[in-house]
């Protein structure tokens, strides 16, 4: 590992493309009071590799518990919490936070509060061990324990059945298993563990709860909900500390998502900002990467791997021209929130087969077209063509990098049919474009040569230039599904 870079679930990260997120989301976990947080971003941007490489990057500052209650939509209410609780106990046990006293002044303390709740069998014990007294004693005590059994039950029946009521209730409550105030053995532990952890380590104690996304729009709300009733308590309109002590509790997810869901459930005028603001102390913080999102494209398309099958392409140009476009064109669709970073970095090796397609009876190759092999990997990426062709209906155009002279003769082809001559594109939108086709002769795919686009009286790409990117590979790619390539 070298000093620029850190390995993030099994990918290499390069720690500049967090730069500006990890300064902002510093500030924001510093602001005074800002005890729960709401880490908002559009799924797949890259929140949870973020939050990892962040809280390693302070592991001096943090004592971190990252939870993902994906799998809680299964259970029912009561049981969700007691499962929060137990992967908080399990986090726990794994880092060997936990520690169970064996000579310490806990165990006398422990022992006292034993000998104190069970006088009577400890002063039997006591009495028996006493030769010559111990019988004589014993038979006492017995008495004894018959009077107090029955001044139990005279002080239960004339003094005391009020407050014995009330503190059955207070048991019954605290004990409870999943209940609003539960304070049994398990949570005991789990409230003196980060008590202890904290002052032993002088770090603060974050809870994350993580992947939110991925749950069942119809769960997503009970769980919020369970979560709120327990995270959000307040005593005399006072808001109280964190369940169990926690410092701070991050709850990631999409705040439009869940604004859109919220929406769909309860109608346009239901008041959101009062439901979701018991989730934050300050405001949501908005996991903004955009500016970083080209060099982690760039991270990922550098360890992709692309097989042809039948005609296997050797041509150093060539491949860049692929490399660079698809790169550009990722780009503008994750800035524009529609790319997954998580799924991108999984897309490492591909196998393309580029099969030939026959115009008027005469046969090309595939790989005779740039855009065919860049169309081919985005189906890959995408597995829907429709859905990809949504997808780019909604992509601005922001770069100078697409060559677009090699996208004209695709977007065209219907009335090219690649034949080397002079053409006009006509467009009702965006007007009518002239330009020559042509074989380039000097790059090679395997072993035939590419067809491109140069501006009607030149070799230049002035006019070509001009034409809108997106539309027009939307054009070519509904040009391949009506030659049935796609």
């Amino acid at each position: 590992m070298t000093n620029n870079s850190s390995i993030v679930d099994g990918n290499t990260i390069y720690t500049s493309i967090f730069k500006t997120p990890k300064h902002s989301f510093q500030n924001h976990l510093d602001l005074l009071g800002n005890e729960r947080i709401m880490f908002s971003g559009p799924y797949g941007l890259g929140k949870t590799t973020f939050l990892k490489y962040f809280f390693a990057e302070n592991q001096d500052k943090y004592n971190v518990f990252h939870l993902y209650p994906v799998n809680y939509t299964v259970l029912e209410n009561a049981d969700i919490f007691t499962y929060l609780k137990y992967d908080i106990f399990y986090e726990m046990l794994i880092n060997q936070l936990i520690v169970f006293p064996q000579n310490d002044s806990n165990v006398i303390r422990t022992r006292v509060d034993f000998a104190y709740k069970n006088m009577g069998a400890v002063a039997k014990f006591v009495a028996v061990a006493i030769p010559e007294l111990g019988k004589t004693f014993k038979s006492m005590f017995e008495e004894w324990e018959k009077l107090m059994v029955k001044w139990e039950d005279y002080k239960d029946k004339e003094i005391g059945k009020e407050l014995h009521a009330m503190q059955t209730f207070f048991d019954t409550v605290h004990t409870e298993e999943g209940g609003l105030y539960e304070r049994n053995f398990l949570t005991e532990i789990i409230i003196d563990t980060l008590s202890r952890q904290k002052t032993e380590t002088k770090k603060e104690n974050i809870l994350v709860i993580d992947d939110l996304d991925r749950i069942d729009p119809h769960h997503i709300f009970r769980i919020l909900n369970v979560f709120a009733a327990h995270f959000d308590q307040r005593n005399n309109g006072e808001e109280l500390a964190n369940k169990f002590g926690f410092d701070k509790v991050v709850v990631v997810c999409d705040i439009k998502n869940i604004r859109s869901i919220f929406r769909h459930y309860y109608g346009v005028e239901a008041q959101f900002n009062g439901y979701i603001d018991k989730f934050y102390s300050k405001s949501p913080y908005y996991f903004d990467n955009k500016e970083n999102i080209a060099p982690i494209v760039k991270a990922a398309i550098g360890e992709l791997k692309i097989n042809f099958v039948n005609n296997e392409i050797k041509d150093a140009n060539y491949m860049l021209v692929i490399y660079k476009s698809i790169q550009t064109i990722l780009t503008d669709i994750a800035l524009a929130g529609h790319l997954n970073l998580r799924a991108l970095f999984k897309f490492k090796e591909v196998n393309l087969v580029i099969n030939e397609f026959t115009i008027q009876g005469n046969s090309y190759g595939g790989e005779q077209l740039h855009y065919i092999v860049i169309i081919k990997l985005l189906q890959k990426y995408f597995d829907d063509i429709d859905y990809l062709k949504d997808v780019l209906a909604k992509v601005f155009e922001l770069s100078t990098e697409y060559k677009k002279e090699y996208l004209l003769p695709l977007a065209d082809i219907m009335n090219n049919n690649l034949r080397e001559k002079r053409h006009t594109m006509e467009t009702e939108e965006h007007g009518n474009f002239a330009y020559s086709l042509e074989l380039y002769k000097s790059n090679r795919a395997g072993n035939r040569s590419i067809y491109h686009a140069t501006d009607e009286n030149s070799t230049s790409t002035v006019n070509i230039e001009r034409i809108p990117f997106y539309p027009f590979l939307i054009k070519a790619i509904e040009n391949l599904q009506t030659l049935n390539y796609l």
